[in-house]
């Protein structure tokens, strides 16, 4: 058998604590013969160790998150002038003003509110509900742009609503040219956000289609080929200050040959469920497979050249008895170009939170809730990634309205430490009632 090893400078990035200096510059690299200047960090800690790299290292990203991280929870305990503590009696952190700036900017605020609901809530590791509840929620983004993809070609496909299978195979009805036809699919969950699904017996030829779709914080991408026919598309709906732009191409052979952008339209979504579990305000706008998505940016300028920027984006969709909603925040370092000088960003801070809610029983009108906070593949010092990260929560609820009468105060908080220990006990109705109910 074998094992799975973190890579070493993983390790190292997850073991940095006891910040001694930090620094965020400038570096030169020769890239063909061209220069590029990109950040760079670079760090002692925990005794004088050193980790520096810059923003060509695969591990760039996690390493500033980290860093920051860390800085968050160390920057009160510290002297960043070893003059003011001359008897040493605290450590110290040497920090110069433009790296102190760009890790200051910004507010904790809203992302203290995504997970102030689960402070005092206990969570389990791994999640209580089924794959096929997750692969439901999805099928409306796959249903659109498999019939979106087929708009350039001679084939017409259109779906009904049935979806059936389990674990990662499916199956959905549909109509090819008018005739009914079934299309098996292969699904797979690459990480949270991230899903890649293999599509069959679309196209009379029985190549399949592959599709990946990624939601991200500030964007939600679509990607589809169809294998052997040299065509694919790629869908984008992105974020460009408080609106959402829609961007469709398609591609025969690597040349485009179809185009559209456009602005998506302002929708209203159901309030009840953007404000379950934290109080957000968002300019929202409708998707075309019927789901909205929500966007709010602050940007704060640092220098002539550079920014933070906040994004916070919420995506939502409701059916008859599920819901699936996908949130993300992040605070970035963003540097526009300008002579001498190549533009960048960096991700210095991140929080996605996914919760998924679906019916138990429709007679009682019961539903659960969970909740995902998720992230990179690390521990770090702080609340959120040392009690939420990669932790599921769950609710129940009794909402005779269906999913719009789900609200923060109807749901009732569930965990290894109350009566519900286990998956299978969400399929115990008695069990659910009586928590209900209160008894």
């Amino acid at each position: 058998m074998q094992l799975n090893r973190m890579e070493e400078e993983l390790i190292q990035i997850n073991n940095i604590r006891n910040l001694e200096s930090v620094k965020i510059w400038d570096v030169m690299l020769d890239a063909s013969h061209k220069v590029l200047v990109v950040p760079a960090l670079d760090v002692f800690y925990d005794g004088h160790r050193h980790l520096s790299l810059t923003a060509k290292d695969k591990n760039f990203n996690t390493f500033v998150k980290k860093v920051n991280q860390v800085y968050q929870d160390e920057k009160n305990q510290v002297h960043e002038d070893s003059m003011l503590d001359p008897f040493h009696l605290y450590p110290t952190m040497d920090i110069d003003a433009k790296t102190k700036r760009i890790l200051e900017s910004g507010t904790l605020e809203q992302k203290n509110e995504i997970y102030r609901f689960y402070e005092h809530k206990s969570g389990y590791e791994g999640s209580l509900f089924f794959q096929s509840e997750e692969v439901a929620l999805l099928m409306p983004i796959v249903r659109y742009h498999i019939e979106r993809f087929y708009q350039v070609t001679d084939q017409v496909i259109t779906f009904d609503d049935t979806l059936m299978g389990y674990r990662d195979q499916y199956i959905l009805n549909a109509k090819r040219n008018g005739t009914d036809i079934f299309v098996p699919i292969l699904f797979n969950k690459l990480d949270e956000g991230t899903y890649t699904f293999e599509i069959g017996n679309t196209n009379p030829d029985g190549k399949p289609l592959t599709m990946q779709i990624n939601f991200k914080y500030d964007r939600i991408e679509v990607k589809t080929s169809l294998t052997g026919q040299d065509l694919e598309s790629k869908a984008t709906y992105f974020i460009t200050k408080d609106t959402i732009k829609s961007v469709y191409e398609t591609f025969r052979k690597g040349l485009p040959i179809a185009y559209e952008n456009k602005d998506l339209i302002k929708g209203t979504p159901p309030m009840n469920l953007v404000h379950l579990d934290e109080e957000c305000v968002l300019h929202w706008f409708q998707l075309p497979w019927g789901a909205y998505y929500g966007v709010k940016t602050d940007a704060m300028d640092i220098s002539d050249t550079e920014k933070i920027i906040e994004i916070q984006n919420m995506y939502l969709l409701s059916l008859t008895d599920q819901f699936s909603r996908m949130e993300y925040y992040a605070r970035t370092y963003r540097r526009n170009s300008a002579p001498g000088i190549d533009a960048a960003e960096m991700i210095l801070d991140e929080v996605k939170k996914t919760i998924t809610g679906t019916i138990i029983d429709p007679q009682e009108h019961l539903y659960k809730v969970e909740t995902l906070f998720s992230g990179d593949e690390l521990t770090g010092n702080g609340y959120y990634d040392g009690k939420l990260k990669n932790h599921y929560f769950y609710h129940v609820v009794q909402s005779p309205e269906g999913i719009l009468g789900i609200t923060r105060e109807k749901l009732i908080n569930v965990g290894p430490k109350e009566t519900i220990l286990q998956g299978s006990d969400l399929l115990n109705k008695a069990k659910i009632m009586r928590l209900v109910k209160g008894e």
